[in-house]
């Protein structure tokens, strides 16, 4: 319920509650006065009665006592009236023969009510000697309903007017009470809403509520104050929280994963193909993992907490004697337990260890110390290797490393053989290229035409002169003649031109045959030169060749300064490369075929050059394998050329890459190279 209903609601029944004490007090005020009131009326009329009674009962004349007493009927609330002797005996009666009661235990003189009667009785007295009593039964229900239908009005009427104007007043005024309190109301929803603690209440008067309100205000900012301090411990013991939980998680990790190296650790020390063992300080075992065990003969349970003396004096009282050497091995292995726990060094030793299926083991035995907890030595621990399969290994390989220096030796003398050939290879197609363009060229029918003609003028010898300038054939053979001779001076030059490229072929497969008897004694010689006239002379090795194929060479020679590299692996590497972009584009079936060669440097000292080509390209999962010993895509390709060549580069301290997009969109090679001697040799 609202504050200002109950404002009001506190109001009404107030004053309701005055107004009834009010109006029941003036009710209860007005009924004793009409029952004392109605008491001297009844005493009254008794008395007049009574006095006018005396002389009917002196002389015993009870109809003049009844006329006496039929005065009454002008009293209509008296409903009956007896007058009674001395000796109890009725002397005159008035009113209904029903309404008479009961009086004897009555006192003369006096007054009773019973239920809605006044029952009065009066002594009749004569000459001061009573001679009988009068009583008056009065019924004062229909006064009493009266009054209380009067009065019962009266309270209703002043009840509800009362009640209108209480409610109207408390309607007007409350508000002065319920506004400041609902305003206060108002600002605590707020803030339980929204839990924002600044807000304050407004103070409406300097009362109380006044007083209320800025009690109120000082309380939100102390809980303001408390509030942020809260929340700021409550974000505290938040980070403190989750750094518990973190570092709960942190432990279960570390427990989970300290159980499971221990299980790791168990598994490894149980599955491990090597004997381990622990000593305690006074040497007796208290770890031996089973294949320490199955070494010993023994089972765990009978090698935990004994010594090796004790061991040995088990084997002894069971066997009737001990495996040869074991003596040896009991002395050093306790001699070797005394060291460690004295100085705290590793022992490392290899020890021939007579086996219980009497073989002998060589085991390699690491020995080291076991440290507590506080630091301190607490014993000594091992690990036994078994190396009897390896020396066994080593035997075997020593007679196989004299097998092998000799195949090696062979092997090595093949592919320095198998070099020779690829590259000499190489230079033979460029001068087998010149051979057949010599052959074709001297081939050709200019030589018969010369020996008609030579025919011709022979059997004209007589008459030559007529013959050369009357003859229509004798005119043709001076501009004939002329045109042969130029016709033969190109040939001529052309066929100096190929004997001299085969010269120059020739000379190169000699030097590719030096450089690789060099290859296998000693390093290469390194000279000074300008990239362009390398990269030159490899296309010039394929330079017919190209021609043939319908190839356009393009070439983008950046200004370099000269490298100083050995010449003949460049010009091996470069050779190679060129032969593979051609071949590349020959498969490729393609009329524009470009094959583009670049010189630049490429920073901190090196240069790099670039052999490109538009033909068949190179699939990705080939381009980690085309530098391997025998990989080739070729059909004929024996898969020496490239790995050659990335070796060559890697030995003059440079390195041969490749690039490819895929089928069908080309490939670059790259060949990066010192831009100085840095003395590399084969």
């Amino acid at each position: 319920m609202p504050i200002q209903r109950k404002v009001t609601v506190v109001t009404l029944l107030t004053s309701s509650a005055v107004l009834l004490v009010a109006t029941g007090a003036l009710f209860a005020f007005q009924l004793i006065s009409f029952r004392q009131s109605f008491m001297r009326d009844l005493s009254v009329l008794s008395e007049i009665i009574a006095n006018n009674s005396t002389a009917a009962l002196a002389f015993r004349d009870q109809r003049a006592a009844r006329e006496v007493l039929s005065a009454l009927r002008a009293k209509p609330h008296v409903v009956s009236a007896w007058i009674q002797l001395p000796d109890g005996s009725e002397f005159a009666r008035f009113g209904a023969p029903g309404a008479r009661n009961d009086f004897t235990h009555m006192p003369i003189d006096g007054y009773r009510f019973e239920g809605h009667y006044l029952l009065q009785g009066r002594s009749i007295i004569l000459n001061r000697e009573p001679i009988g009593t009068l009583y008056l039964q009065s019924d004062y229900q229909s006064v009493y309903q009266e009054l209380i239908q009067l009065y019962g009005g009266i309270l209703a009427t002043v009840l509800a007017v009362s009640f209108i104007v209480a409610l109207l007043l408390s309607a007007r005024l409350q508000r002065f009470i319920s506004g400041p309190i609902l305003r206060l109301a108002d600002t605590a929803k707020v803030i339980a809403e929204k839990r924002d603690y600044s807000v304050r209440a407004e103070k409406m008067a300097q009362d109380e509520l006044g007083l209320f309100t800025d009690a109120f205000n000082q309380m939100l900012a102390q809980i303001q104050a408390q509030d942020a301090d809260l929340q700021a411990a409550h974000e505290d013991l938040a980070r403190q929280v989750a750094a518990l939980q973190r570092e709960i998680a942190e432990r279960k990790q570390a427990e989970g994963a300290l159980r499971e190296s221990r299980a790791l650790y168990h598994s490894l020390v149980e599955q491990m193909p090597a004997g381990v063992f622990r000593k305690d300080r006074q040497g007796r075992y208290v770890l031996a993992n089973s294949w320490f065990c199955h070494l010993r003969g023994m089972k765990a349970e009978e090698i935990l907490g004994k010594t090796p003396e004790e061991l040995v004096a088990v084997e002894l009282a069971e066997q009737g004697g001990t495996r040869p050497g074991i003596i040896h091995l009991l002395t050093a292995g306790t001699k070797h337990h005394e060291r460690i726990m004295r100085s705290g060094e590793q022992v490392e030793v290899e020890e021939e260890y007579p086996a219980v299926d009497g073989r002998k083991r060589y085991l390699h035995v690491v020995k080291s110390p076991v440290f507590g907890p506080d630091g301190k030595l607490i014993g000594t621990q091992g690990v036994q290797f078994d190396m009897t399969a390896l020396k066994q290994a080593e035997e075997e390989l020593r007679k196989a490393q004299v097998e092998l220096l000799e195949v090696s030796r062979q092997a090595g003398m093949a592919e320095v053989a198998t070099g020779v050939l690829h590259n000499v290879g190489n230079v033979l197609n460029s001068l087998n290229v010149s051979v057949t363009l010599m052959r074709e060229r001297l081939r050709k029918p200019r030589l018969e035409n010369l020996n008609k003609v030579t025919l011709l003028l022979h059997e004209h010898g007589h008459d030559l002169a007529s013959f050369l300038t009357n003859d229509p054939k004798g005119k043709l053979i001076p501009e004939y003649l002329s045109q042969l001779a130029n016709c033969l001076a190109g040939e001529n030059s052309e066929a100096l031109r190929a004997m001299d490229e085969a010269a120059k072929n020739v000379e190169h497969i000699k030097e590719i045959v030096s450089m690789q008897q060099s290859y296998a004694r000693i390093a290469g010689v390194f000279e000074t030169l300008r990239p362009a006239s390398l990269v030159n002379d490899a296309l010039q090795v394929h330079a017919v060749s190209l021609e043939r194929e319908g190839i356009k060479v393009v070439r983008e020679f950046d200004e370099v300064a000269p490298i100083t590299v050995d010449k003949h692996k460049v010009l091996q590497i470069l050779i190679n490369l060129v032969s593979n972009a051609k071949y590349a584009l020959r498969e490729s079936g393609r009329q524009d075929k470009v094959l583009c060669l670049g010189i630049a440097a490429n920073g901190n000292g090196r240069l790099k050059i670039t052999v490109s080509d538009n033909g068949i390209g190179i699939i990705p999962e080939n381009l980690t394998r085309i530098f391997s010993h025998g990989f080739t895509t070729k059909k004929e390709g024996h898969g020496f050329g490239l790995h050659s060549g990335a070796i060559a580069a890697k030995e003059m301290g440079g390195n041969l890459t490749a690039h490819s997009d895929g089928t069908g969109r080309g490939a670059t090679f790259t060949l990066e190279l010192p831009t100085s001697n840095l003395g590399k040799s084969a």
